[in-house]
């Protein structure tokens, strides 16, 4: 019996994941190493692939930088949309945009991009493009949840200053963890506010 031919995968195919391998490789590098101890050498060790590869696909290491930053912004803006669409009518809003924050500011995507801006900030070139992503693909997500909350019932003005505040509290919690991290406490002064503004806004 003849054995069912396998099919080959088309050069872009192939493109795509050896990209895919060194964008992960790099995040891999940065979250360890930070932007100062960033070597294409290692990226290239950690995808197993040769140093041209690396080159090939990215001419420099801020390029590389910043293609890891978009991809890693761009899969959180991903799961945030769908998120924000997915919610159920009955769910509180507020609870799953504090959600929704906690799971990206005290995560690993945005400790590495926020440490990596931080030590490259001296190049204005490269601060003001890692800005730019993170415009593109965060301004979105609010945008999704400023629609959640409206279709809640809050007027427009109601509905962005509660968004805002409610990003704020989570990410300066979130910048309160190299002081101080404290879980229980987080969970406990997330629910305050929750429970002052859904106290607020009844009255």
């Amino acid at each position: 019996m003849k054995k069912p031919s396998v099919r080959r995968r088309t050069q872009e195919e192939r493109r795509r994941s050896t990209t895919r391998r060194i964008l992960q490789a790099a995040f891999t590098v940065m979250r360890k190493r930070g932007y100062a101890g960033f070597r294409m050498a290692d990226v290239a060790a950690a995808a197993r692939v040769s140093r041209g590869a690396v080159l090939h696909h990215f001419p420099n290491k801020d390029a590389l930088i910043l293609a890891t930053c978009e991809d890693m912004y761009r899969r959180a803006h991903e799961r945030s949309e769908q998120r924000a669409k997915k919610l159920p009518p009955a769910a509180d809003p507020l609870q799953a945009i504090i959600s929704d924050g906690a799971e990206f500011f005290f995560g690993d995507y945005f400790w590495t991009m926020f440490e990596v801006s931080m030590a490259a900030g001296k190049d204005k070139k490269f601060k003001r493009a890692a800005e730019a992503v993170a415009r593109r693909f965060r301004l979105p997500v609010e945008a999704a949840w400023f629609d959640v909350l409206s279709q809640a019932g809050l007027p427009e003005g109601a509905a962005e200053d509660v968004l805002w505040l409610t990003l704020a509290i989570v990410r300066g919690l979130a910048m309160r963890t190299r002081l101080q991290d404290d879980p229980e406490r987080f969970a406990h002064l997330f629910d305050l506010w929750r429970h002052i503004f859904w106290t607020y806004w009844s009255t």
